[in-house]
């Protein structure tokens, strides 16, 4: 997912998606390419609710999605700093990374 999030930070039409794609790719990108499936469909559930809650209350943040949807399972610090860290992104990119999430976890069902 590391090499996806430089991706979609050049192809961004937004300049401050950019910005906080380059910088999550630099933090944390080997740790993202080595993401479990687990948390790959806990990280996909949490930026799907805050998308989702986003419409309806525009002062929801990604910690409260994170509260909403994993409130007994443990995301895990690392995880949910990198998910405080997409606080800002707009929809579109919030979108994207759902979708490359999605992708990766079907190349992986389809390795096995």
């Amino acid at each position: 997912m590391g090499r996806s999030l430089y991706s979609l930070a050049k192809s961004s039409p937004f300049k401050k998606d950019s910005q906080i794609l380059m910088k999550l790719g630099r933090k944390y990108g080997c740790y993202l390419e080595k993401l479990s499936c687990k948390s790959r469909m806990a990280l996909r559930a949490v930026l799907t609710r805050y998308i989702y809650e986003k419409s309806f209350i525009i002062s929801y943040l990604i910690v409260d999605a994170i509260a909403d949807t994993l409130p007994v399972i443990d995301f895990g610090d690392k995880a949910a700093a990198i998910s405080q860290e997409m606080q800002g992104l707009s929809d579109f990119s919030i979108e994207s990374l759902v979708q490359i999430l999605t992708l990766q976890q079907i190349k992986d069902f389809d390795a096995q």
